[in-house]
């Protein structure tokens, strides 16, 4: 996973203390349409708590989108 997502991900994660306490039995996952995507975590729930999206700007890149 590129060093981007861990980012993401751990900047979430660290905001949230509840997060530290479950992360470990989480997995990020992904799902990829034609033209873009999302790596993302869900909860006990499916619900999801943290999203990166991404759209496909090449075959083999991707342009991170950002949401504050």
């Amino acid at each position: 996973m590129c060093t981007v997502l861990r980012m993401f991900f751990m900047k979430i994660i660290l905001e949230n203390p509840i997060l530290n306490t479950i992360f470990n039995s989480m997995e990020i996952q992904h799902q990829h349409h034609l033209t873009n995507g999302e790596f993302f975590l869900k909860n006990e729930q499916k619900q999801k708590l943290a999203v990166m999206t991404y759209v496909m700007v090449e075959m083999s890149k991707r342009c991170i989108e950002y949401k504050k």
